[in-house]
């Protein structure tokens, strides 16, 4: 049996432990959208909280009562609930703010509140000023309690333009937050934001990267097999994100022992080598041997990778990353079409990508990016947290994406590792192209698509297509040509866009598609899709015609948008 200890609900726990915060952030944070949180506290009971649960929806229920009589245009009403509230929370300036408004609604002049008078503005055009003053000096906080003001005064003065300058404050605080210890704060001001019009992509990547990173520390200690389930999607999504590879390992080893204290040997040895797939440790190598050799004893648990039976016509050697949910890790897998083998190349490998020219098969394990060699050794192109990783047409140099302070950004290193990576632009899954512009997607200023640019001159910049869901691109051999996957109609299928700006739809399967690239010949493409129900590796003549299955990835793939096949000679 598994030593899996009881866990308590994350979301619910999430909810629950907001009420507290929205509270605390009233004056600070958004007042008018705490009341779009007001249904938070319905069965809510963990942690022994359900009186603190309570307490804080009355305070809510209490804040928007006033808030709605204040709109209402009856201050007399407003003042008493919101004199309740603020008794409830006495210091709370939001609160103590929007009494004054109260007051100055129902008598010409402010009536202070004791002990300290505080001037109240109730001229709207003053207070907009002041809020775009606030905002031209990134006074995030100043921003967001201004507004709060004003729509508590008018909720319709101006709506257009004080909502972005709400949206703005709330995602700029939000991602700084993130960023540094506030993560919940952080998570709590984009909440808001979402509420006024959708998050970017980027944005909202992070908003959903800091939110599986919150709720897998909370099992960590507890269920270690859904501290590494949720600590997993984010490593794979993000292996730079904080502390997640650290995090990582310590469940993965904290499985591991447990496992082996009560001698289960075989799970042990599959935990170890999931914290070996992240760091390198001796300590942690010499557990897992033994394990392995106590394991011998047992029946072991048996691991494939899919069934892969080749497509006539196929030449060269393709590299794909297998999800395996025993070991809730992929493992990167060499398909030889000249042969028909499959050879392992690393557990916790992922995101390959072949230099053609060379025959080096780069990609991601642990926080580095590793090169493959085809006489088989293993070398690192770059020592540090790295996704996505291309090499440069003469292979000198690796272009990665490193998630930094609540951004994707793309990186330039020489692969000798002369000098240190150098910043290229924001963006994610980098591209670099045989004729030496990189590929990639990125939403500058909202203007979502995939770019390309050269290294080499960074104002040599064009905008290949208009669309957020627009990812994975991957060169034609000859540069012309990208292909990539996007959902802009509403379901995920391959599409080819050159240079030039024209595009090509190459499926119209349904499902969901992931990682396409040509042959080094030009002539075909892999992709991987769930349009039968299971995960597969397809291929299909470069015009999109002659759908064959090449093998399987089984059902679960929980990484297919950040994931990519390599198609190499």
């Amino acid at each position: 049996m598994a030593p899996v200890l009881r866990a308590s609900s994350t979301t619910q726990r999430r909810l629950v432990s907001a009420l507290g915060f929205l509270v605390f952030l009233c004056g600070m944070a958004g007042m008018i959208g705490l009341a779009t949180y007001s249904g938070m506290q319905a069965g809510e009971s963990e942690r022994n909280i359900r009186s603190t649960a309570t307490a804080n929806a009355y305070l809510l229920t209490l804040f928007q009562r006033g808030l709605d009589e204040l709109n209402r245009g009856n201050p007399v009403l407003a003042q008493a609930y919101l004199e309740e509230a603020y008794r409830m929370q006495p210091g709370n300036a939001g609160v103590r703010n929007l009494i004054l408004t109260a007051q100055v609604a129902q008598t010409p002049t402010p009536t202070p509140v004791p002990p300290t008078p505080t001037p109240v503005i109730t001229d709207k055009g003053e207070l907009l000023r002041r809020m775009q003053a606030a905002y031209t000096e990134q006074d995030w906080d100043t921003v967001i309690s201004l507004g709060d003001q004003l729509r508590a005064l008018d909720s319709a003065y101006q709506q257009a333009t004080v909502n972005e300058l709400r949206y703005g404050a709330l995602v700029a605080r939000g991602l700084a937050r993130i960023a540094g210890d506030e993560i919940e704060a952080g998570l709590y001001d984009l909440d808001i934001a979402a509420t006024i019009r959708p998050l970017d992509s980027a944005t909202e990547g992070t908003r959903q990267i800091a939110s599986l990173y919150q709720d897998a520390i909370t099992y960590v200690g507890a269920d270690w097999s859904r501290a590494i389930k949720l600590l997993r999607q984010v490593y794979g999504l993000s292996p730079g994100f904080r502390d997640v590879a650290g995090r990582l390992f310590e469940a993965y080893l904290g499985a591991g022992d447990a496992y082996a204290a009560i001698q289960d040997w075989c799970p042990a040895e599959e935990q170890y080598a999931g914290a070996l797939s992240i760091r390198n440790s001796p300590i942690v190598d010499g557990k897992r041997a033994d394990a392995q050799q106590r394991c011998l004893l047992a029946t072991p648990i048996a691991v494939t990778s899919g069934a892969i039976q080749g497509v006539p016509g196929m030449t060269g050697r393709l590299a794909y990353a297998a999800f395996d949910p025993n070991q809730s890790f992929y493992t990167l897998y060499l398909y030889d079409s000249g042969t028909g083998q499959v050879n392992t190349i690393e557990a916790g490998g992922m995101q390959p990508s072949f230099h053609r020219a060379g025959g080096i098969l780069a990609y991601t394990v642990g926080s580095g990016a590793r090169a493959y060699y085809t006489g088989g050794g293993i070398g690192t192109l770059y020592n540090g947290a790295a996704s996505w990783p291309s090499l440069s047409p003469d292979a000198g140099r690796v272009a990665f994406a490193v998630f930094e302070n609540g951004v994707w950004r793309i990186y330039i290193a020489p692969t000798n590792g002369a000098t240190g990576p150098v910043f290229l632009t924001n963006g994610t899954h980098p591209a670099w192209g045989p004729a030496g512009l990189i590929a990639y997607q990125d939403c500058p200023d909202g203007q979502c698509g995939l770019y390309a640019i050269n290294p080499d001159n960074t104002l040599d910049r064009r905008r290949l297509t208009t669309s957020a869901g627009d990812l994975s691109p991957a060169w034609s051999p000859d540069g012309s040509e990208i292909v990539y996957v996007t959902n802009f109609t509403g379901a995920w299928e391959l599409y080819a866009v050159s240079v030039a700006g024209q595009f090509r739809q190459l499926t119209s399967l349904g499902g969901e598609k992931s990682g396409p690239v040509f042959a080094p010949n030009g002539a075909q493409i892999a992709f991987a899709s769930n349009h039968e129900g299971s995960w597969s590796i397809y291929i299909i003549n470069a015009d999109g015609s002659n759908l064959r299955k090449l093998g399987s990835l089984g059902s679960s793939h929980p990484y297919w948008q950040n994931e990519r096949l390599a198609w190499g000679p």
